[in-house]
C-alpha cells in the first residue's frame, strides 16, 4: 500500500489473486459465455452464492469511512495542495497512462 504500485496481471495471477488471465481479443466471447453459464443455473443457488461472496469480500460500510477519513487527512490537507497541482500538470489524468505507475511517478516528483 506505501508503495502505491499497480501490479501487472501475469504477478497478479502468479500470486494467486485472479484465477485466470483472459487476452483482450477473447475478453467478449469468453465474458458472454461466463454470463450465460451463471444465466442457466438455479436462481437460488445464485442468490446463496453472492449473499456468501459479498460476507467474504465486501466490507462493512463502516469500514469505508475509516479508509476515506485517512486519505482525507492526507491529501486534503491545504500544504498538500501544490503538490496535488503538480501531479494534474505533470502525471496525473494523462493520455500517456502515467496512472498504471503512480507510485513511481509520485516518488519522482517528490524528489525532484
Amino acid at each position: 500500500m506505501l508503495g502505491g504500485d499497480d501490479v501487472p496481471t501475469d504477478l497478479v495471477a502468479h500470486y494467486g489473486y485472479v484465477n485466470r488471465l483472459v487476452p483482450d481479443a477473447e475478453i467478449e466471447d469468453f465474458t458472454d459465455a461466463f454470463a450465460r453459464r451463471i444465466a442457466s443455473f438455479d436462481k437460488v443457488a445464485i442468490t446463496e452464492i453472492k449473499k456468501l461472496v459479498d460476507v467474504a469480500t465486501v466490507p462493512e460500510d463502516g469500514e469505508f469511512m475509516g479508509g476515506l477519513q485517512a486519505y482525507f487527512s492526507t491529501a486534503g490537507r491545504p500544504e498538500h495542495r501544490p503538490f496535488v497541482q503538480r501531479l494534474l500538470e505533470n502525471v496525473m489524468q494523462q493520455a500517456d497512462g502515467i496512472e498504471t505507475d503512480l507510485g513511481a511517478a509520485i516518488g519522482r516528483l517528490r524528489q525532484s
